[in-house]
């Protein structure tokens, strides 16, 4: 973020935990967002389980690094298929699946993956 006021603009992971999300879905598009260290008896840490502790139910991220466009499309894929009733895992799948139709390489759209509660539901609406 922008430095300021006495912050160098650097948010970490426990200014993450430490915020009061309550939110079904956080989406983290940017790269390389589920990436973290591993650790004994914790798993990876890194950016998902912070918003998780800090009460996201599901965090979509990414494994890598991907194009701004490319992201930009996936990510739209993946609330269209929100939108229509679907959960977060299989809205997940389905934007995989039309990014697979529309050409879209594999290390696009494999590059998301799905953190927590797999079965989150959002009530969107198309514009």
């Amino acid at each position: 973020l922008a430095p300021g006021d006495g912050s160098d603009g650097f948010v970490g992971a426990s200014d993450l935990a430490s915020l009061d999300l309550g939110a079904q879905l956080v989406v983290l598009s940017g790269c390389r967002t589920a990436e973290g260290a591993v650790l004994t008896g914790e798993g990876v840490q890194g950016l998902t389980a912070p918003l998780l502790e800090a009460g996201a139910r599901s965090v979509l991220a990414t494994r890598w690094a991907i194009g701004d466009r490319d992201a930009a499309a996936m990510v739209d894929r993946f609330y269209a298929a929100m939108a229509t009733g679907r959960t977060a895992v299989d809205a997940l799948q389905q934007a995989a699946r039309s990014a697979m139709a529309a050409g879209l390489r594999p290390r696009v759209w494999g590059a998301f993956t799905l953190v927590g509660d797999p079965g989150v539901e959002l009530a969107l609406r198309r514009p």
